[in-house]
């Protein structure tokens, strides 16, 4: 998201005698703003579109007040606070025909208070005004994704691609919903045609091999993480940790796998989830204590990471400490395992706790 700045900030003093001025001046707090929202400095752009809201009673640009408090909200949604919501409000109030307040609002609502509902009503606002804009569908497909109804996403994402065929970003949104939908060969159709506008798209190629290792297809998988790591080497140690877990550990290779792994955390030290995958593959080669020095590695270096947990549990339901793997198991479902991954821990709580 991102404000035109208009110019830069020339300095003001004396009084505001009319209200041609207080708008001169308020655009002037505006531009600077801008200036600075451009260059993610968002607590100083609130300074500034503050300073230019202190003349609302006389600004006369209805356009440019209304502006005013949705880059505010904009900035203060970038810094996690709520307080973007009132000012989102009151654009929309201001300009009810304006469908970037809803737009916006819409944003804050997804974002920051999590409330999709809503936010798809808001988007829904926006979408009446402009029914084919493209980040408006976006938003209102990840409201649905959001809300664990990937179905609902697909369909906008669908009729995204029926405006524009080549939009490559839904053309990968799309893939990935039929990812989240299991439906990997088509997945895999929706980032082969991402690769026909961009053969060097890191992201497709690490989801292509992705979707084609869903379906075992694991040679062909690996040609498109090597085509990834050429596209772009500064993220190989990403890719060395997918082809370790996706491809060494589903065909139970450990030794291959623990060397991919080893290249990702060379690369990346503090890459937290190349050294729980190590771990995991430590722990299926029965190296219970080299697994854990590496699980707690990660653990240190992303004390949230769920998949840790569960890999500590299950070193420590091997060395017999079911009390402790128990604690580690309510605690990767704290942390969101269930919801991020699959019913692992479901399982193992239903086998090992009380």
């Amino acid at each position: 998201m991102r404000i035109l700045v208009l110019s830069l900030l020339i300095l003001f003093t004396g009084n505001i005698s009319s209200q041609n001025d207080a708008t001169i001046q308020a655009k002037k707090y505006f531009n600077s703003g801008a200036a600075r929202y451009e260059n993610g400095d968002y607590t100083k752009a609130i300074e500034d579109f503050s300073k230019a809201l202190e003349f609302r009673t006389k600004i006369t640009d209805s356009y440019l007040l209304c502006n005013l408090y949705l880059n505010r909200a904009l900035s203060r949604m970038y810094l996690g606070s709520a307080d973007g919501l009132a000012d989102a409000n009151e654009a929309v109030r201001l300009k009810p025909e304006f469908s970037r307040a809803f737009y916006i609002r819409a944003l804050i609502q997804k974002r920051i208070m999590h409330d999709y509902d809503k936010a798809l009503s808001d988007i829904d606002s926006a979408l009446s005004f402009k029914p084919e804009e493209p980040d408006f569908l976006f938003l209102k497909s990840n409201c649905y994704r959001e809300k664990k109804q990937p179905e609902e996403a697909l369909k906008i994402m669908t009729k995204l691609l029926e405006i524009d065929p080549k939009n490559q970003e839904a053309l990968k949104q799309h893939g990935s919903i039929y990812m989240e939908l299991k439906k990997y060969d088509e997945s895999a159709k929706d980032f082969l045609k991402v690769l026909e506008y961009n053969p060097n798209d890191f992201a497709s190629l690490c989801d292509l091999a992705s979707a084609l290792c869903e379906q075992k297809k694991f040679d062909e998988a690996l040609s498109y993480y090597l085509r990834a790591i050429a596209a772009d080497s500064t993220e190989a140690y990403v890719v060395y940790n997918n082809i370790g877990y996706f491809i060494n550990i589903e065909q139970k290779d450990y030794v291959k796998a623990i060397e991919y792994f080893d290249k990702s955390v060379k690369q990346n030290p503090k890459f937290a989830f190349g050294y729980s995958n190590r771990g995991y593959a430590k722990y299926m080669m029965g190296d219970l204590k080299a697994a854990m020095k590496d699980i707690h590695k990660s653990i240190e270096i992303m004390p949230k990471n769920s998949y840790a947990y569960k890999n500590k549990a299950l070193v420590l339901i091997a060395e017999n400490k079911i009390s402790s793997a128990c604690a580690e198991l309510k605690k990767a479902n704290e942390l969101g395992y269930t919801q991020q991954y699959d019913e692992e821990v479901n399982e193992l709580i239903k086998k090992h706790c009380k």
